[in-house]
Order: C-alpha cells, then sequence, then structure tokens
C-alpha cells in the first residue's frame, strides 16, 4: 500500500512573490519521511533579474533541508542556449543547493 499526503504550500512563499519579477506556486508532497517540493515559477521577461535571483535564494534557504527534494518547474526567461552572465548567476545558486537544470522545449508545428 503507497500512502502518501499533499500540502498546498502558500503562506510563507507569498512573502517572496512580486508580479513579473518571481511568481510562483508549490506543493509539498510527503512519502515516508522525504519531503518533495514541487515549484512553478514564472519571470518576466521585463522581471528584475536581481530581485528573481534575491527571492529565489530565500524561498530555496526557506524549503532545503537535507530530506527534501526540489523540483522546479517553469518559465525564468533565461536564455540557457548562450553563456551568459544571468545563466552564470542562476546555475551557482542552483549548483549551491545541489540542484542541477534540465530543460524542455515545447514549440508548436
Amino acid at each position: 500500500v503507497v500512502s502518501a499526503s499533499f500540502f498546498i504550500v502558500d503562506a510563507h512563499l507569498k512573502k517572496l512573490y512580486i508580479v513579473q519579477d518571481i511568481e510562483v506556486s508549490a506543493i509539498r508532497l510527503l512519502y515516508n519521511s522525504c519531503n518533495i517540493y514541487i515549484l512553478t515559477i514564472y519571470r518576466a521577461p521585463t522581471g528584475n533579474f536581481t530581485c528573481f535571483i534575491k527571492k529565489l535564494a530565500a524561498m530555496l534557504c526557506s524549503l532545503y533541508t537535507l530530506n527534501t527534494q526540489l523540483i522546479i518547474c517553469g518559465d525564468i526567461n533565461v536564455n540557457y542556449l548562450v553563456h551568459n552572465s544571468r545563466r552564470k548567476i542562476l546555475d551557482a545558486l542552483l549548483s549551491s543547493f545541489v540542484i542541477q537544470h534540465c530543460l524542455f522545449s515545447c514549440y508548436a508545428s
């Protein structure tokens, strides 16, 4: 028998939410003693990147523990097709939480 619980994570992330800079929603799955957070994040192309990085860092700090798995989905409008300073900054932040990126593109034909 598989038993799991899920919770909508909202209250403490709302203070990190700034329209266009970082828009986020999340759920927490509790399976055995493992926490799994699934975050959906959006940053508009015109959003403040510095603010985005600061808020994302604060969010990851508030959610991360040794028995926590983080899955981040969304559109953060950082071009991963070229090496640039924004990509470097984001990669450094994610790697500090042992998070690797995996890119998927969907295009309508």
